[in-house]
């Protein structure tokens, strides 16, 4: 998992990105990326997918890939550091 705080610079570009190219009108929220196993994957994304997930668990999804590359492009989110 990869988790930006609401306060943190990548999360306000990657929030700013979101609005300009999604229907995204939160304010003050952080960003993650979660990697789930593609057989769960689906009903995850039911899951976080309601608007009763944003009101209980102040989670929504904004997109879905194979790919965590691809992921991080649609949010604008720079690729981290890797580690040794």
């Amino acid at each position: 998992m990869e988790f930006h705080s609401s306060e943190d610079d990548i999360a306000l570009a990657a929030l700013e990105h979101l609005r300009t190219t999604t229907e995204l009108t939160e304010r003050d929220v952080g960003v993650a990326i979660l990697q789930v196993p593609l057989e769960q994957a689906k009903g995850l994304r039911a899951l976080i997918g309601t608007e009763e997930a944003i009101r209980t668990m102040e989670i929504k999804c904004i997109t879905t890939s194979g790919k965590i590359r691809l992921v991080r492009e649609r949010m604008a989110l720079p690729k981290p550091a890797r580690k040794r």
